[in-house]
């Protein structure tokens, strides 16, 4: 995540949510695994990945909603 924040700086706001501290927000989004990575454009989440995912498939996705 870390990485990709730096890959897109100026093109995305990478944010990261501690679900032990904020059980609300987890249950708003379904959050039930961890990690979960949610892209959201407009304010509407557009695309979601449950589990460890490979950098370049992120990458590739948060690409084609740009």
């Amino acid at each position: 995540i870390d990485e990709l924040s730096n890959d897109f700086v100026g093109k995305v706001r990478v944010g990261k949510l501690n679900t032990d501290d904020n059980p609300n927000v987890a249950s708003k989004y379904g959050i039930s695994a961890i990690p979960t990575v949610l892209v959201f454009k407009g304010g509407n989440i557009v695309d979601k990945f449950v589990g460890v995912q490979p950098k370049p498939k992120m990458s590739s996705v948060i690409e084609s909603h740009l």
